[in-house]
């Protein structure tokens, strides 16, 4: 069944009736402890009904991790695979993958998971090759609500061309740089040691 993302962001009623019937349930076993089976037994039928309902509907954090875990797992093949610079075919094994949750428009919602972790309704997928004389970069932004369709960006830098980066910290959600090229084009990485790494070998380039 395909869950609807939306109620992950909105009130997301269904989640707060799996609570309930996980407390239905739990207080159905300490009246049929503490005074007679058949009291609590009508508790619990309730509590394992709501619970079956709830538990089919409801969205959790992880149906929102696994979507963007799928997007990350495929990118190579749906994104990369089949682009070419100049006669040579592009191989998503060459790539190194980032991931990060996005706010950067007045339409996306977020949430905070039961984990403590900031999720929102768009994601990107950034994947970047450099070696000596070149950097490719392949990035996509994608919409959970599928309100908007995914903008993918192709940057290729060589020592010939500008290699000059922009770097755009966001304030929310924290952790996520974004890269703007003198041309332009932007893409997103998260804020740490290995993507760090890369900007600094596309600033030799």
């Amino acid at each position: 069944m395909d869950k609807k993302i939306e109620r992950y962001f909105g009130r997301n009623l269904i989640s707060k009736l799996y609570v309930v019937s996980i407390v239905l349930i739990g207080a159905a076993v300490l009246i049929a402890t503490l005074y007679r089976i058949y009291v609590g037994l009508p508790i619990a039928l309730a509590g394992i009904v709501l619970f079956f309902v709830s538990a089919v509907f409801r969205v959790s954090d992880k149906d929102i991790d696994e979507k963007v875990d799928s997007a990350l797992k495929n990118y190579g093949e749906e994104c990369i695979k089949g682009k070419h610079i100049g006669k040579r075919e592009l191989s998503g094994d060459e790539f190194v993958y980032f991931t990060g949750y996005l706010c950067d428009k007045p339409n996306v919602r977020f949430k905070s998971g039961s984990d403590g972790k900031l999720r929102t309704s768009r994601f990107f997928v950034t994947a970047v090759s450099v070696t000596r004389s070149e950097c490719i970069v392949c990035a996509s932004v994608y919409d959970l609500l599928g309100a908007s369709p995914r903008e993918d960006t192709f940057i290729y830098l060589t020592a010939e061309s500008d290699n000059s980066l922009t770097r755009t910290e966001l304030e929310f959600p924290r952790g996520v740089v974004k890269y703007t090229a003198a041309d332009g084009q932007a893409f997103c990485l998260p804020d740490d040691a290995q993507a760090d790494d890369l900007i600094s070998k596309i600033s030799r380039i």
